[in-house]
């Protein structure tokens, strides 16, 4: 009965009711019943981060809350971290407690984690001063008869201090890097050069995914914009590696031969795009049959080998690129043609090598081929004229329609 008689209160007196409660008020009335905990919501507009497993499960339930993430307008880091104090300088040792004579700490705490309970315990009792006895002084009063005692505290303490270290010591497992150049070539590459990324990225030790990119469009072919790979992957630091990727950097055939000879066995994937090989240094061509003859991925148990996709640029203004990882993995572990058969090695022939793919649309994708044959498949709008089968006509279909007015 009280049930109903709540779900007939007026939406808008119920709403002016809870606009008077404070969060705590709301917290409790939400564990009276269904109907508030799905009608009174909480005033959240911050919430607080640290490196504590129970705040990241309720950061990121705030986060997936289709309400709660709505009304988030400030994120709060708490960066300070459990530990030890800063130890006292010499002649205030272990030892030194300026209540002398006061009794001796449990043998199963510490003299620091003594000193420091017993001075917030005084910190709480000077906060008080002269204080008349009023409420909050005998709630607080409670609260500190009811105390941990130290050594339950410092067990606490001590697993607080162990979730801290395992989430701030597990590390990435997954990192892509999409950097914008900004004209590194006319400066040396300094950003690559400084050693910072390969330091950075040699403490994520738990990292099976590593992907770096660039904006690269296209660099001179000198000596000069070589980078050797090794100063940037710290691949000895990864044991767990799963997954390589480098797509739009300059390289070497040899250097980038010599990086992979030394990615771990639980390598199962390895992706090489739209890389610029310098000063006739190497090719796709030849970098697949050096990788085929030396790395030994094809004596490998089956489900081990790891899987090689290239894509080589297309059309930059839309995205897109043409994919040949059918055809380089049946180079690689079935002893097929080598599918860069152009003169400059880096490219591939019309016809059925390769697949069209859009990179921000999934569905896009058609065969690598001409436009008369990309016609006669039905992919592309006939041009007559172009097909050959009228003198005259020309097809003007392309695109999708636009408004008049927007229309450049």
């Amino acid at each position: 009965m009280a049930s109903s008689n709540l779900i007939q209160i007026p939406s808008e007196l119920l709403a002016t009711v809870l606009a008077s409660l404070s969060n705590r008020d709301i917290k409790n009335l939400r564990l009276t019943c269904k109907f508030f905990l799905s009608r009174a919501c909480l005033r959240i507009n911050r919430v607080f981060l640290s490196p504590n497993p129970h705040n990241i499960e309720v950061f990121r339930a705030i986060a997936d809350h289709e309400t709660y993430s709505k009304g988030i307008v400030e994120i709060i880091w708490d960066d300070a971290w459990l530990g030890q104090p800063w130890k006292q300088p010499d002649g205030y040792g272990e030892d030194y407690d300026d209540d002398y004579g006061a009794p001796p700490p449990p043998d199963d705490v510490p003299d620091w984690w003594w000193r420091e309970c017993k001075e917030s315990l005084k910190t709480t009792s000077d906060r008080k001063a002269h204080d008349v006895e009023r409420l909050e002084h005998i709630a607080t009063q409670k609260q500190i008869n009811a105390r941990m005692s130290p050594a339950e505290s410092y067990a606490y303490w001590q697993k607080l201090k162990q979730q801290q270290d395992k989430v701030v010591t597990l590390g990435f497992r997954r990192i892509d890097l999409d950097f914008i150049i900004a004209m590194q070539e006319h400066n040396g590459w300094e950003a690559f050069r400084s050693g910072c990324l390969r330091s950075a990225l040699a403490e994520a030790t738990d990292l099976d995914h590593i992907s770096l990119q660039t904006d690269m469009d296209e660099v001179e072919s000198y000596i000069d914009n070589f980078i050797p790979l090794g100063t940037l992957f710290p691949i000895a630091q990864w044991p767990r590696l799963c997954h390589f990727r480098l797509s739009q950097f300059p390289v070497k055939q040899d250097d980038l031969l010599g990086l992979l000879a030394t990615l771990p066995p639980t390598l199962r994937s390895v992706e090489l795009s739209c890389l610029e090989f310098l000063n006739d240094s190497g090719n796709y061509r030849d970098l697949l049959t050096a990788m085929r003859d030396t790395l030994g991925w094809q004596d490998r148990p089956l489900k081990q080998r790891p899987k090689i996709s290239i894509c080589i640029e297309g059309d930059r203004a839309f995205a897109r690129g043409v994919w040949v990882d059918k055809e380089v993995n049946a180079f690689f572990y079935e002893s097929s043609e080598n599918p860069f058969t152009c003169s400059n090695g880096n490219q591939v022939e019309f016809g059925e090598v390769g697949v069209w793919k859009d990179a921000f649309d999934p569905g896009w994708e058609r065969p690598h081929t001409d436009g008369i044959e990309l016609m006669r498949m039905g992919v592309i709008v006939k041009d007559r004229w172009l097909m050959g089968e009228s003198p005259t006509m020309r097809s003007t279909d392309m695109g999708y329609i636009i408004p008049e007015d927007l229309q450049v």
